[in-house]
């Protein structure tokens, strides 16, 4: 039996941001001061101008020739700055771990498509919006916490909406399940649908009825977003302050009680009239 070659060892980088159109013997070239490049992969676009994916890996000999690779990164090839890390590193620039096993299934879990606003289910009739706010502002600035609440006793039917500032919020709160306990239950946490979305906007609910264009669809930057960011207790305040300050209105069609008209009718003098007739007298 012929013993096979043991592989020589390989030091990659993965390089991103690259222009579609550029070469793999432009890549090579930009590398050529770190080391002799001893093979590359670079995914092929759609096509025919498409070279690339925007993306490459670049393998090289020692570890020091990776090192001068990598100090390379920001630096631009075709008018693109490219981002360059070691192959094996796969945190974000943003710095946002990539998702694990288990949060990867519970994002494909999600029936709706991400957005600021998340669905809770499975509530106790105790929850509140307090014990919502201190369970999930961990995960980002809450916008808003709407219960759904009983119209005798008040308390929660089971069911609330958490309006995040962003859609990275949100899927935080998504990605860790060991969190959805509240008031000792395990609560379903999915993201909401486009029509709960909708509602925590009433602004843009009333736009959509008036056949107004949607400022979110447009670059106009829609008057809410230019507003200071307000918290429940303050947007309750001032609804208290508005409805103090105006003046009670009087029904326009008020009905008037039974005996009224009569009651408020003119009425004649009781005298008696003087008569001004013609006598006839019969012979």
């Amino acid at each position: 039996k012929t013993e096979k070659k043991e592989k020589e060892p390989e030091y990659g980088v993965w390089v991103g941001n690259l222009a579609f159109s550029t070469t793999t013997d432009t890549i090579k070239d930009f590398f050529k001061d770190c080391g002799k490049v001893k093979r590359m992969r670079c995914p092929k676009g759609n096509g025919a101008k498409n070279n690339n994916k925007g993306f490459a890996y670049v393998f090289f000999s020692t570890p020091e020739e990776q090192a001068k690779a990598i100090a390379k990164s920001e630096q631009e090839l075709e008018g693109r700055a490219l981002l360059i890390k070691a192959e094996d590193n796969f945190e974000r620039a943003d710095g946002v771990k990539p998702l694990t096993e288990k949060e990867k299934k519970e994002i494909k879990k999600q029936k709706n498509p991400p957005c600021p606003t998340l669905f809770l289910g499975n509530l106790s009739f105790e929850t509140t919006e307090k014990s919502i706010r201190e369970a999930f502002e961990w995960a980002g600035d809450i916008r808003k916490v709407r219960v759904a609440t009983f119209e005798d006793s008040g308390k929660c039917k089971g069911f609330a909406y958490v309006d995040y500032f962003t859609v990275e919020s949100a899927t935080k709160a998504i990605r860790a399940p060991d969190k959805h306990v509240l008031d000792g239950r395990k609560c379903r946490v999915e993201f909401a649908s486009e029509e709960a979305h909708r509602r925590s906007k009433p602004w843009l609910l009333r736009q959509q009825k008036r056949g107004l264009p949607n400022k979110e669809q447009t670059n106009e930057p829609s008057e809410p977003a230019m507003r200071p960011r307000k918290t429940d207790r303050e947007e309750r305040a001032e609804r208290v302050e508005r409805k103090e300050s105006q003046p009670e209105k009087k029904p326009k069609n008020e009905r008037v009680k039974p005996g009224e008209a009569l009651y408020s009718a003119q009425r004649q003098k009781p005298t008696v009239q003087e008569f001004k007739g013609k006598k006839t007298v019969f012979e």
